[in-house]
């Protein structure tokens, strides 16, 4: 088995870190998506074409109960 050299670093969100906030302007949409199928969401709309289909299935999109 590989060994991978990876450290995880944990930060604040208070640190206001660019990539996650980038983070959260990708996943809200998406979460809110998720949490309620039938209510619009313009934002969604816009990375829905980005996330892996491939006939009428979603690959790209991981859903936990």
């Amino acid at each position: 088995m590989a060994r991978c050299n990876i450290e995880i670093e944990f930060r604040d969100k208070k640190e206001n870190v660019t990539g996650l906030q980038l983070a959260d302007l990708i996943a809200y949409p998406i979460a809110r998506r998720v949490i309620d199928m039938k209510a619009g969401n313009t934002s969604f709309a816009i990375f829905e074409n980005k996330i892996y289909q491939k006939n009428g299935r979603v690959y790209g999109l991981k859903i936990f109960p």
